[in-house]
């Protein structure tokens, strides 16, 4: 009799994997190009919007603007793993493959310390309010903004020597 129960939950145990594997492929089939549509045209539009107006003066929109294109890379590079799904392979020659994988670690690199950057300008605007006018400028924006990207840039190559391309074969 306890043979019979042991049988009946690892059959249903067993059965249970292949659903929940079956919800996430479909989650990721159909909700990965939704975020990146989305999320391509939404930091697009922050872009024009942060410098095709009056926010262009303000230090803060350099900052959300250069959020909003690393965005973009990490959902670019999101979207090309998604299309290995249908076993289109856009990176899988040698040297595509170690570039795209240093460019999607520069871009999450870029995207917290960008949001770092962004939140130390506005602790400063709100703890110290009299020194933000001169702490907090559109100069200082693009100093920090191109140290980060050069240190985004030398921190991450290592990935470019030790990533390895590989194809997969049919056995």
């Amino acid at each position: 009799m306890s043979d019979n129960s042991s049988e009946s939950s690892s059959s249903s145990t067993s059965d249970a994997a292949p659903l929940s594997v079956n919800i996430v492929h479909t989650f990721q089939l159909y909700y990965t190009p939704i975020l990146v549509l989305f999320g391509s045209l939404g930091n697009c539009l922050s872009v024009i919007v942060f410098f095709s107006t009056k926010l262009k003066k303000l230090s803060s929109s350099y900052y959300l603007s250069a959020l909003a294109i690393s965005d973009t890379g990490v959902l670019f590079f999101t979207f090309t793993s998604w299309l290995s799904l249908f076993e289109v392979s856009l990176f899988n020659k040698h040297g595509l493959c170690q570039l795209s994988v240093y460019l999607m670690q520069v871009c999450s690199f870029l995207s917290v310390w960008f949001i770092v950057a962004f939140t130390v300008e506005r602790f400063i605007a709100v703890r110290y309010p009299l020194k933000r006018p001169s702490m907090c400028t559109v100069s200082r924006a693009k100093i920090v903004l191109i140290g980060l990207s050069l240190l985004a840039l030398l921190g991450n190559t290592p990935y470019i020597f030790l990533s390895v391309s590989y194809v997969e074969t049919a056995q």
